[in-house]
Order: C-alpha cells, then structure tokens, then sequence
C-alpha cells in the first residue's frame, strides 16, 4: 500500500516539534500552555494548547513517531478533515478528563491513543 504525502500529519509534526524547542528556549513557556486542572474553566484553551508541548525530548519523539506512523494511515484511509477532527476532538477529550484525575498535564498522548484505537477499529487485521 502507497501512500500519498499527508496533508495533516506532517504540519502537526513540525507544530509540536517547534513548540518543544521554544519550551525549552523561552522560561515559562510550558507552564503558559501546559494543562493546569484549576484552569480549565477559566482558560478553556488550555486543553487544546496542553497537546502541543511536552514532558521531555523521548516524550516528544515517541508520541510523534507514533502520530507518524498511525495517523499517517488513519488520513490516508478516512481522509484529511476526518482525521483531523477525530485527533483534535479526541485529544481535547482526553485533556478535559484528565483534568480531573492529574494536577497538570501536557502532551498529545490522548489524541495519540485515540489515533491508535481508530487505526485497530478500522485495520483490526
């Protein structure tokens, strides 16, 4: 099976990969996007910025090797605008649950799983 140049994937990458070199580059860049539990309703956007900054450089790599591979699959088979909605949607998702059982969190983990269970539901061979 080919597959094309993802439209999706690959800027959600280079996203995550640049914002993790400006955490590391600018002081309280983490902590001004990061998911912090009390905030959430007061600073709702804090479950959709809390996906594109990471822990460290493995969690980072791991979670976007995993994008990579799956959600490159995931928009080949149910296209661009479906895929993104099934990432965003479900990454903020798990943000906002996981507002309640962590004081802070941050990363794409959420979305990364639900990418990973859309890929068994619709390949499950």
């Amino acid at each position: 099976m080919k597959l094309k140049l993802n439209n999706a994937v690959i800027p959600i990458v280079v996203i995550n990969i640049i914002l993790f070199i400006l955490q590391n580059l600018i002081d309280g860049f983490t902590e001004m996007f990061m998911l912090i539990a009390q905030d959430v309703f007061t600073r709702p956007w804090i479950l959709l910025t809390s996906m594109f900054v990471h822990g460290s450089a493995a969690h980072l790599l791991f979670n976007m090797y995993v994008l990579f591979m799956f959600g490159s699959l995931i928009e080949h088979r149910i296209g661009t605008k479906r895929f993104i909605l099934v990432y965003f949607l479900s990454g903020i998702l798990a943000s906002f649950v996981s507002a309640f059982f962590y004081p802070r969190a941050l990363g794409a983990s959420g979305a990364i799983m639900a990418i990973i269970g859309v890929t068994i539901m619709l390949m499950p061979h």
